[in-house]
């Protein structure tokens, strides 16, 4: 997931976990507006800050976009080797990107002219689209971000790095780079649907359980190719009903729908058959996470 950059604080820098803590301790202190991409082997992860106060945090594994736990990045840095970028953006932008695990394309590669710029624009304004747009020539790209359909613009600066905000340049940028000739590609949502999804994916968040994965051994072994749960991890999900299946996901982002069965005295521990074992690459002590899927 390719997000606008603000104005560069750091960028790509390898750290160390008890580096980012010192670093969101003083961006917090500091009412950081503005948020932190994690490059980490094959997935990335972004922190979002509103005036010093976390409000969101997104993983992307596999190139799917999905809000995740502060507890889980934490997990992953501490596994693996990361470079830490942050940029800074106003506070209303940082609210915006925060949401672009509910983004859908709306435009790639639409070639515009200043006629067709009109209609877009019009268009994101009549279907209320939060999210971003990218006009791009051969020379250089700007991006505009707009939250309820009206891009949002900042009367102190033009723009951030690469993102275009000045309440006077806006329009008059834009209808330039179309009258002689740009490409648009938007990431947006209409209000209602980001709404929606977030109700939905916070749900699915506050069903997910973190547990350490043990392999069934000895007089462990049974149950065919069932994961063992602790009984009271059944209980807190019984308000969805009845659970027989269960989303496992590794710290890799890899996943796996399996069949679970409850067992006392596991606390939060999770046993998990052989051959799932090996298929998934875990080690003893791994953190997985562990959500109902029926």
């Amino acid at each position: 997931m390719l997000l606008p950059k603000g104005n560069v604080v750091i960028e790509d820098v390898l750290m160390t976990p008890a580096d980012v803590e010192t670093m969101i301790s003083n961006l917090e202190n500091n009412g950081f507006n503005g948020y932190l991409k994690y490059d980490i082997y094959d997935s990335e992860g972004y922190l979002f800050f509103q005036e010093g106060a976390q409000i969101g945090v997104v993983e992307v594994a596999n190139k799917i976009p999905r809000l995740v736990t502060f507890e889980k990045l934490d997990t992953l840095i501490r596994r693996k080797e990361f470079t830490l970028s942050t940029y800074l953006v106003t506070p209303s932008m940082s609210r915006v990107l925060s949401f672009a695990y509910t983004f859908r394309q709306i435009y790639h590669g639409l070639e515009i002219t200043k006629k067709e710029l009109k209609e877009i624009l019009s268009s994101f304004e009549q279907e209320r689209y939060t999210g971003f747009m990218e006009f791009s020539t051969q020379e250089d790209s700007v991006y505009v971000l707009t939250e309820n359909g009206k891009i949002i613009k900042d009367v102190f600066t033009d723009k951030f790095e690469q993102i275009l905000c000045g309440a006077d340049i806006v329009e008059p940028v834009l209808e330039s780079l179309a009258k002689t000739g740009c490409t648009v590609n938007a990431l947006a949502e209409s209000s209602d649907e980001i709404e929606r999804k977030k109700r939905l994916a916070e749900e699915d968040l506050s069903r997910t359980k973190e547990l350490v994965v043990a392999p069934e051994t000895g007089l462990l072994k049974g149950g065919g190719n069932a994961v063992k749960i602790d009984e009271g991890v059944f209980k807190d999900w019984a308000r969805w009903g009845t659970i027989s299946l269960v989303e496992l996901e590794t710290i890799d982002g890899s996943t796996e729908t399996i069949k679970a069965v409850p067992k006392k005295n596991l606390g939060v521990k999770i046993l998990v058959p052989g051959s799932l074992f090996k298929k998934l690459k875990l080690r003893e002590g791994d953190m997985v996470n562990i959500r109902p899927r029926g």
